[in-house]
């Protein structure tokens, strides 16, 4: 404070011998006169400076304090309504879906599906109509998976790193084989060659294997575990692509030039699940950030946002160098790992250009720079609260309709082996299912569900054990479905083929589409294990969200890079 009144009064004392001030030069001024005129001026000046100061300061911890409070209050309110809610019935709202199956994407999908015959392959029949040489085959199903990433997550906030979940078979690159750091990431890791690069991902979990399923429960375990974190992606595929290119040496090619219909459709899911509520607790620190208009170095110096991407970005550059540097080999980059990022996280909002000062200044109207609002307090995955345009963005997203918590039917006798005799996996699976049945309100469980979505592998004695666990539920006071009826029955290999890894998310992402669509509640359930069942009921959002949310939300938004109407 000494050196600003020595600068305030060098400065004053400048300006009165620039203005010949006549109380210096007035022989009647008192000597009192003269040192309140030169001193008083400029203290009482500072004074009047730092009483505002110390006002705008107070104003803004006031605010602050607010905020948190509300802040609080918010996350007390979450906290409170899980504690008094069975986690049986904790569920996960779909605000994204991306799904695809060869040709079709999307609703078109639902469509082939409720409008086609039972027992009849949705599947493109004309072998001429498929690409010729092996390359174009692998790019088409490359397209698939793009038109599910594209789909799935185009409404996403940009600049925030959410988790992702990854599932698909079982072979990996041998040149860069897998590992808990330097995980799969899958389906997410196009987001560049598709032009969302400014939408980021923390890859939190794969699984590689010809049963996947369990996958899911470990995102709702991560949700159970990280109760800041609003939503997050889950992903699987499965088609001929990869398997080719990772086949043992000297195994036969599974992709070739000709004009054939391939062994494996290419399918494609991917979920963006949300537990919306926990977003609460950002809103009272909704901030202004720069405008994403303003391009190039501005931005990245001035928005808060962005430099918390181009943390992400420069943190995956050197984490692929590091790998290149130990594998003698050339990595462009690597996404950080769940413990990577939230250390980088925790540094980020640790950082000066971030915090800004502790108090406010007058001089503030001069820094550019955007800081996180005053009284806010980190979190793992909110280093930085969302800015009003994240904010806006994710409160957009639509509500597609919720996943309940998945169940997993054992398979198998005391010593692990499979059930051998088809009265005790009928048993097993009807108690599995009465089981599921508590992940629903205790309203819904007898007649609030609508259709089936199963895959059984192809196996006529699993499809007999399913239609008798149906058969069962149907006696017991629940809904008649008919495997001849699709829009109550689909049982998946006979309509879309072979869809490996994928089966269950697909048969997921159906049903998510026709609870929407034809209402009511509908289960998936995955027969392909002969260990383990896997059973999820979806739930379709209430009827007046739909009714203004439209048919829309399920409409196709990736143009092909050829457009088909000029080969007609």
């Amino acid at each position: 404070m000494a050196g600003l009144f020595v600068v305030a009064l060098a400065g004053w004392t400048l300006y009165l011998i620039q203005m010949d001030a006549t109380v210096f030069n007035d022989p009647e001024a008192s000597e009192m006169q003269k040192w309140t005129t030169w001193v008083g001026v400029p203290l009482a000046g500072l004074l009047l400076v730092l009483l505002s100061q110390w006002g705008l300061t107070a104003f803004a911890t006031s605010r602050g304090e607010a905020k948190a409070e509300a802040r609080n209050s918010a996350a007390q309110h979450n906290a409170a309504s899980l504690a008094g809610q069975d986690p049986r019935h904790y569920v996960l709202e779909v605000i994204g879906l991306g799904v695809s199956l060869d040709k079709h994407r999307q609703g078109r999908l639902w469509d082939a599906l409720r409008q086609g015959a039972p027992f009849t392959t949705i599947r493109e029949q004309d072998p001429r109509k498929y690409p010729y040489t092996a390359d174009d085959k692998m790019d088409i199903e490359g397209g698939a998976d793009a038109s599910a990433l594209e789909n799935g997550i185009r409404g996403l906030p940009m600049y925030w790193p959410a988790p992702s979940f990854y599932a698909t078979e079982p072979s990996t690159d041998p040149e860069r084989p897998p590992s808990d750091t330097d995980p799969v990431i899958g389906v997410v890791a196009g987001t560049d060659s598709n032009g969302l690069g400014q939408t980021l991902f923390i890859p939190a979990g794969y699984t590689l294997s010809d049963h996947p399923d369990r996958m899911l429960e470990q995102a709702f375990a991560f949700f159970d575990a990280h109760p800041d974190l609003p939503y997050l992606v889950v992903a699987a595929n499965d088609g001929l692509y990869f398997r080719h290119l990772n086949r043992p040496k000297g195994a036969p090619p599974l992709v070739r030039d000709g004009h054939y219909i391939p062994e494996m459709p290419g399918s494609s899911a991917l979920f963006v699940l949300a537990r919306r509520e926990r977003v609460e607790a950002l809103r009272p620190f909704a901030f202004d950030d720069t405008d994403r208009d303003v391009l190039g170095r501005e931005q990245n110096r001035t928005g808060l946002a962005r430099r918390l991407f181009l943390t992400h970005l420069r943190l995956s550059r050197q984490l692929g160098q590091a790998m290149g540097d130990v594998r003698g080999m050339k990595v462009s980059s690597r996404w950080p790992t769940v413990p990577e990022w939230l250390a980088a996280a925790k540094a980020f909002a640790q950082r000066p250009d971030v915090v800004g000062s502790k108090s406010v200044s007058l001089l503030d109207v001069a820094d550019d720079v955007v800081h996180v609002p005053k009284g806010y307090v980190p979190s793992p995955w909110f280093p930085i609260p969302w800015n009003r345009d994240q904010l806006e963005t994710f409160d957009r997203l639509p509500t597609l309709g919720y996943l309940h918590r998945p169940t997993y039917i054992k398979l198998t006798d005391a010593d692990g082996q499979p059930l051998a005799r088809r009265s005790e996996r009928i048993a097993a699976l009807v108690k599995g299912w009465n089981q599921a049945l508590e992940t629903l309100p205790e309203a819904q469980r007898k007649a609030a569900l609508k259709r089936v979505i199963s895959s059984t592998g192809g196996s006529t004695d699993t499809l007999v054990e399913l239609t008798a666990l149906l058969d069962a539920q149907a006696e017991a006071g629940g809904p008649a479905l008919h495997l001849d009826k699709p829009r109550e029955w689909i049982n998946l290999e006979p309509r879309l083929g072979n869809t490996g890894s994928a089966s269950w998310f697909m048969g997921m992402a159906i049903g998510v589409m026709g609870s929407y669509i034809d209402g009511g509640v509908s289960a998936a359930i995955n027969l392909r294990n002969d260990r383990e069942a896997s059973l999820i009921f979806i739930s379709p959002p209430p009827p007046e969200k739909i009714e203004q949310q439209g048919r829309g939300v399920f409409k196709n938004q990736v143009t092909p890079a050829i457009d088909p109407a000029n080969y007609r």
